[in-house]
């Protein structure tokens, strides 16, 4: 019986470490899995100069459309192109989503 004992706390006990060792792996694989998601989601959202363009376009609009009621000549001004990601950052973000719900779900 003493045996027994002993050879299943020796299992146990490689049991808690293996265990121990897979988690530490999934938390630093998670951790640098999320940096480098940081630096994919930064190129699926606007850059602050871009809503500052939008944001002089509406200006100007107005100022248009004041001088045109005055009967001024105003110039045409073309309007700011609206952002879109790059289908290769989405796609990129896909994976590295997919890739951290994996390792924190395993």
């Amino acid at each position: 019986m003493e045996t027994a004992l002993r050879r299943l706390r020796n299992q146990v006990g490689s049991w808690k470490d293996g265990l121990d060792t897979t988690l530490l792996f999934i938390a630093l694989f998670s951790a640098i899995v999320t940096a480098f998601l940081n630096q994919v989601i930064q190129n699926l959202t606007p850059s602050p100069g871009q809503n500052t363009d939008e944001l002089l376009s509406s200006l100007i609009e107005v100022v248009v459309q004041i001088a045109t009621l005055n009967g001024l000549k105003t110039p045409s001004i073309p309007e700011p192109e609206p952002f879109e990601a790059a289908h290769s950052d989405e796609l990129s973000a896909f994976f590295w989503y997919s890739s951290l719900i994996v390792s924190v779900s395993a």
